[in-house]
């Protein structure tokens, strides 16, 4: 089964400089469309998103919970082509010490709350499943280890299904939380010719250096045919603040 998917933060609200989130909107579909993307991992998804997402996506569907529903409205949400795949069960739970309930967890910057959702989605023509799990991890090395090792003991619960993980990690690749998650998944980005650069950019690429904080990880019997950062710009403004990262994958049973 071949699979094309992305992780892409769309940054939460609207920015000056052609960076609303209308002005955004139709860069981020361009991307999407010309990778013919299968499966999307979102980050930073909040209420502004609601009707770009819906009126440029509805064909497909999504699985989204709000990590609060008062004042940290934000989301990681998941979607798939409609046309290919059906979910077959779901999960969310909350990156801190009690993962069921509604909970801060262990970030050292923000009061927010982290989370991580999972979809277990089977393509129609075969019957084949997956895991798809995407997540936006908060600040601090303590935090990022905790929240890594939560999603690998919460993962193991799907057994030997293949498995699929995309998020804003907000941790580098020289990190105990790093070598934690890929001693048990492989990052797309270490396959073929890695590539370096930062991923989150804030705008101003040409400044920002030493930020790949995102990434895709696989495991379980999934085979990396690509892997590429897009770093387009369309007339000199950005689809958002990360790049996107897009992945080629291959399932092996």
């Amino acid at each position: 089964m071949k699979i094309s998917a992305i992780s892409f933060n769309i940054r939460c609200r609207d920015d000056k400089n052609g960076h609303s989130v209308a002005e955004r909107a139709p860069r981020i579909e361009r991307i999407v469309r010309d990778f013919g993307a299968d499966l999307l991992g979102l980050q930073e998804y909040t209420p502004a998103w609601e009707g770009e997402i819906a009126r440029r996506f509805g064909d497909y569907d999504i699985l989204i919970k709000y990590r609060d529903d008062t004042e940290d409205i934000e989301a990681a949400p998941i979607l798939w082509r409609r046309d290919r795949f059906e979910a077959i069960g779901h999960e969310h739970f909350w990156l801190s010490d009690t993962p069921e309930l509604k909970s801060r967890g262990w970030d050292t910057e923000c009061t927010c709350y982290r989370m991580c959702s999972v979809a277990v989605l089977r393509e129609k023509s075969s019957g084949e499943t997956l895991a798809f799990s995407n997540t936006h991890f908060g600040f601090g090395y303590d935090c990022h280890e905790k929240s890594a090792a939560l999603i690998l003991s919460r993962l193991e619960k799907y057994g030997e299904l293949p498995v699929i993980l995309t998020g804003d990690f907000n941790m580098r690749s020289d990190e105990r939380a790093y070598a934690l998650l890929s001693s048990r998944l492989t990052d797309t980005n270490t396959v073929s010719t890695p590539d370096p650069g930062t991923t989150f950019h804030d705008y101003a690429p040409e400044r920002v250096r030493d930020q790949h904080i995102d990434y895709i990880f696989v495991g379980n019997g999934v085979k990396v045919d690509d892997f590429r950062v897009d770093r387009r710009d369309f007339d000199g403004k950005f689809p958002s603040d990360h790049f996107p990262l897009l992945s080629k994958l291959t399932i092996i049973l």
